[in-house]
C-alpha cells in the first residue's frame, strides 16, 4: 500500500483542528473520518479538501488508500485507526499526537496554552493562529446551571430597577432561563441593564436588548462600581446574575443604597480531566500559557498537579511566559507564587491577543 496516512486524535471537541493542520489538509487528496464530520470552522479555512466518510468493509478502505498517495484520518480511537489501517496493507502511518509530528515547524518556537472554556478557546486560538501564533486550546473549567432565581424576581421582574450581568456566560444562561419561561427581550426591555465590558454588552445586543451602563475602560467590578456612582441607585431593586464572584460588586451596590438581590446564575466546574489527558504531551511544548480568569487558573493548577511529578509541578510556571487577562487573575496567580510576565491593556480576549501576539513575535 503506497498511500501516506496521518491519524489525528479527534473527538469532535477537545482536540482542535488549528492552523498547523493546514498543510496536512493541502498534501492529503482525502479526508477520512470514522464519524459524523465536525464542524467545518473546527478543520481550518478554506477547507479545499473533500471529506469522504470512511468504508465499513475492508476492500472499500484498501481499494481508497490504493487511489490516494496521500491521506488525513480523523480517529475517535487513533490505535483502533492505525490497526485498521494496517490491516488493509497500510505500511505508512503516523499519529498525530505530539507537537514533534503534528507541526514540526513550530516546535521550536514553542505553543501558546489557551486556557479559555469552550467555544472561548476555539475563538481565542483561532484570532491568535490568524496572526501566526500557534495555539493548544486547553480547556480547564466548564459551565453548568446554578441556582433558581429569587422569587421576586420570577413574580414581578418590573420591580427590577437595574439588572446586572458580568460575563457573556451569564446573558447565555439568563437568556436560556428566560425563553424556558415564555420570556422575550419585549418583556425584559423596559429595565435598565448594566453590563461589565463590550463583549457582554455585545451579547445583550444580540438578544435584543440594549445596555444602559458599560464601563468606559477597566471591565471587570470596579469599573462597574465606577460606573454607579454616576447612577442614583437609592431604594432601587438590583438584580446581580452572575456566577460565583468577589462580594466587592454587592458589597459596594449595597453601600450606595441598591437593594441588591444576588443570583448564582451558573457555576463553574472543572474539565473533565480525561479529555485533558490527551493533550499531556503537548504541554511539554509550551512556552506561553494564557490565562483569563482566577478559576481557569486554579483548576489548571489542579490539573497540572496531577499531570508531573512533584518538582516538575514546582518548575514548570518558571520555564514558560504567562500573560493574563487582567489585575484580578494576576492577583490569582502571584498568591500561587506564580509570575506574570505580561497583562493585558484592557480585560477583553482582543487585548489578550495584542499582549501574547508581541511576547510571540519577541521570543520572549
Amino acid at each position: 500500500m503506497s498511500a501516506r496516512v496521518w491519524v489525528v486524535p479527534w473527538d469532535g471537541r477537545s482536540h482542535r483542528l488549528g492552523a498547523w493542520a493546514m498543510p496536512y489538509f493541502q498534501a492529503a487528496r482525502l479526508l477520512i473520518g470514522e464519524s459524523v464530520p465536525p464542524p467545518v470552522e473546527a478543520l481550518g479555512s478554506p477547507l479545499d479538501v473533500p471529506w469522504v466518510e470512511a468504508p465499513a468493509e475492508a476492500a472499500g478502505l484498501a481499494a481508497m488508500l490504493a487511489t490516494y498517495d496521500r491521506v488525513l484520518w480523523l480517529a475517535v480511537e487513533p490505535d483502533g485507526a492505525v490497526e485498521r489501517l494496517r490491516q488493509v496493507g497500510a505500511e505508512d502511518v503516523t499519529v498525530l499526537d505530539s507537537p514533534e509530528r503534528a507541526a514540526p515547524a513550530a516546535v521550536d518556537k514553542g505553543w501558546v496554552l489557551v486556557t479559555r472554556p469552550w467555544p472561548e478557546a476555539w475563538e481565542m486560538s483561532e484570532a491568535l493562529e490568524a496572526r501566526g501564533v500557534p495555539t493548544v486550546p486547553f480547556p480547564t473549567i466548564a459551565f453548568e446551571a446554578g441556582d433558581e432565581p429569587p422569587d421576586a424576581w420570577v413574580q414581578a421582574p418590573e420591580t427590577f430597577a437595574w439588572v446586572v450581568l458580568t460575563s457573556v456566560r451569564g446573558v447565555d444562561f439568563l437568556r436560556t432561563w428566560a425563553e424556558a419561561h415564555g420570556w422575550g427581550p419585549d418583556r425584559l426591555r423596559n429595565l435598565r441593564w448594566a453590563a461589565i465590558g463590550p463583549a457582554t454588552a455585545d451579547r445583550l445586543r444580540a438578544w435584543g436588548i440594549e445596555p444602559d451602563l458599560v464601563p468606559s475602560d477597566v471591565y471587570q467590578a470596579e469599573g462597574l462600581i465606577e460606573a454607579f456612582r454616576k447612577v442614583d441607585v437609592a431604594g432601587r431593586r438590583v438584580l446581580l446574575a452572575r456566577a460565583e464572584g468577589r462580594p466587592v460588586l454587592a458589597e459596594a451596590l449595597r453601600s450606595m443604597g441598591a437593594e441588591v438581590w444576588e443570583w448564582r446564575l451558573y457555576r463553574t466546574v472543572a474539565y473533565p480531566a480525561d479529555r485533558l489527558r490527551r493533550l499531556r504531551p503537548w504541554l511539554d511544548r509550551v512556552r506561553w500559557v494564557a490565562f483569563t480568569s482566577p478559576s481557569t487558573f486554579r483548576s489548571f493548577l489542579d490539573f497540572l498537579r496531577s499531570a508531573y511529578p512533584p518538582e516538575e509541578f514546582l518548575w514548570w510556571p518558571y520555564t514558560r511566559r504567562i500573560a493574563v487577562i487582567g489585575p484580578v487573575t494576576a492577583e490569582a496567580l502571584l498568591q500561587a507564587s506564580w509570575p506574570v510576565h505580561a497583562q493585558a491593556e484592557y480585560a477583553t480576549q482582543a487585548a489578550l491577543v495584542e499582549a501574547l501576539v508581541a511576547l510571540w513575535r519577541a521570543g520572549e
